[in-house]
This record gives C-alpha cells, sequence and structure tokens, in this order.
C-alpha cells in the first residue's frame, strides 16, 4: 500500500505533463529539476527521498495543487474519469 502513493504521484505526472502538451524537457526546464531524474520518476516511479519542494515545483509548473498530484483517478465508462 505503501508504494501505491508513488506510483499514482508518477503517473499523475506523466498524466498533466501531456495534458498541456510538455515534453520531460519543458517540465525539466520549467521546474529547474535535472532531466533525468524526472525521466527516472516517470519510468520507474518517485522514489521515497522525493522533497515537498520538488513536488511543489511540479505542480506549480503543472497548474495543479498537491492534492490533485496525489489524487487517484479511475477510468469509468460511463461518467469519463473521476477523482476516488
Amino acid at each position: 500500500m505503501k508504494d501505491d502513493i508513488y506510483i499514482i504521484i508518477r503517473d499523475n505526472i506523466k498524466k498533466y505533463r501531456e495534458e498541456l502538451g510538455y515534453s520531460i524537457k519543458d517540465l525539466s526546464i520549467c521546474t529547474n529539476i535535472d532531466f533525468k531524474y524526472l525521466e527516472d520518476i516517470e519510468k520507474n516511479g518517485v522514489d521515497e527521498n522525493i522533497t515537498f519542494e520538488t513536488l511543489n515545483k511540479i505542480c506549480n509548473c503543472l497548474n495543479i495543487s498537491m492534492s490533485k498530484l496525489l489524487s487517484l483517478f479511475k477510468q469509468s465508462a460511463d461518467r469519463g474519469i473521476e477523482i476516488i
């Protein structure tokens, strides 16, 4: 269960980045976070050492709240995507 939050964060970073049409490089420039680190997050997930400051930078560039970054989404055929 503990690892689930890291998967949620990873998936949401990618989801919101792609919705904005940002590449990982674009997000790296916006956040001033190393490209390889962001790439690793999306490929392998967030590690336990990620800081609130790093997550906050990502949220600011993606124009989302921290709660949105931490939200779990599910796909529903009749209702589209909803937060659960």
